[in-house]
Order: C-alpha cells, then structure tokens, then sequence
C-alpha cells in the first residue's frame, strides 16, 4: 500500500561501519498500539516502539523490552536561580529535592522502567544526563534541607 511502508536497501560495504548485518529494512506506518504488539507477537515485525502503559502486555507475552539508559524523562531546573530568594538557599533547594518521592514516581508513571539521576547545576544537564557518580537524593520528609 503506497504511503503505509518505506523499504532500505544496505549498500555492500559501508564506508565506517563495514557490510550490513541485513538487506533490506522495512519500516512500517502503524498507528494502533495494540496492532503492532500483534505483529510483534506474530513475527510480522522485530521492533515496535510501544507505550508504558502496554510494558506489562508485551513482557507477559514473553517478548524483550530494551530501554534506553542516560535519557532524560523528567528534569525541573530553576532557570536564574540567583535571583530568585528561595531558590538561591541551597536548604530549600535540597528541601525540595527530599520532598519528591522519585520511587513512587518510577513505579506509577514509568511502569518501573526508570531510575533516579543526580547531576550538577548548569546549562549542560540535558544534553548530558545524569552523573553517575552522584546519588540521588532520597525520598525523606522527616529531613531538613540544611
């Protein structure tokens, strides 16, 4: 059906990556949900990008889900927080950062399939993504910002 697909061909040998591991490559344009986790099912296609809310559907019916690691979903940055007198007090910023139960936030919105980053302040944070080497602070009502 014209409109519905666009077929690739592989060249024989690529300039940077070497030969193809396929021919040919097809992808098509399936708006319903539920019909391309049927394909998926059926081995009518190899990868659908699918919904969180259908991660639990697919992953019963045995099929892989691959998630996408340093990405980020959700990313609240004070734009100009030095000008503002609450956002310039680090204890109301780490206040903040305690009240946010980021836990629930992954269980219930992102069907488990995130984690919590820390990064540092800047400009640069979300062309980055989060530092590894910095925890997150955790979900703690009962603990003062300072």
């Amino acid at each position: 059906m014209v409109g519905s697909f666009i077929k690739l061909e592989a060249t024989e040998k690529h300039w940077r990556d070497g030969v193809p591991r396929y021919k040919y490559m097809s992808y098509f344009i399936i708006p319903e949900e539920t019909t391309q986790i049927a394909m998926l099912r059926t081995g009518e296609a190899d990868i659908a990008l699918i919904s969180r809310k259908a991660v639990k559907e697919v992953l019963s019916a045995g099929l892989n889900v691959i998630t996408k690691d340093s990405s980020t979903v959700i990313h609240f940055s004070p734009n100009m927080q030095w000008t503002s007198p609450v956002f310039s007090d680090v204890r109301f910023r780490k206040a903040l950062n305690l009240a946010i139960d980021k836990e629930a936030i992954i269980k219930n919105i992102f069907a488990g399939l995130a984690k919590p980053v820390a990064t540092y302040p800047g400009s640069s944070i979300v062309a980055v993504g989060g530092d590894p080497t910095l925890k997150p602070y955790p979900y703690d009502l009962r603990r003062p910002g300072g």
